[in-house]
This record gives C-alpha cells, sequence and structure tokens, in this order.
C-alpha cells in the first residue's frame, strides 16, 4: 500500500482510498483492487496474487499456448505485436 505524498499528483486519478483500512490503492493493479475490494484488507493479511487474478493469469496462458500450437501444426504465420 503507498501513501499518496509518493505519487506524483498526475498519477492521484488512479488511486483510491480504502474506506475499509484507510489506505490508498492504485486501481490499475488487479490484485491490489482485489485486496481492497474482497476486504482483505481489515483481516491484516498481508497482500498477495489473488486467486481469481492466478486463475485468470493461468487460463490466458493455456490459451496463448493453444493459439501458437495451433498455428504451428496449420503452418499460419505468427500474428505481428
Amino acid at each position: 500500500m503507498v501513501g499518496l505524498k509518493n505519487v506524483p499528483v498526475e498519477e492521484w486519478q488512479h488511486y483510491y482510498h480504502c474506506l475499509g483500512c484507510g489506505g490508498f490503492y492504485d486501481r490499475r493493479d488487479l490484485d491490489q483492487v482485489l485486496y481492497h475490494v474482497d476486504g482483505i484488507c481489515k483481516t491484516g493479511e498481508p497482500m498477495r496474487r489473488s486467486e481469481r487474478v492466478r486463475k485468470l493469469v493461468e487460463a490466458q496462458q493455456r490459451d496463448r499456448q493453444r493459439r501458437l500450437a495451433r498455428r504451428k501444426a496449420t503452418g499460419l504465420p505468427r500474428k505481428a505485436t
């Protein structure tokens, strides 16, 4: 968690004040958002990767691997990034 005095003024729009714990969190970081929205911040538990985020990341990685395997099998060129 971060206090706003360490954050440039231009970035303040991305931070939200948590009514549960009184801290500020970056709304661009899904782990931080879920930590505060789920109310874990009130329990005093340290922040860690959310189970929901972990499952989402794993699913995205599996999908990417499947797409790459399909492209290799069909001989299609890799998509430009």
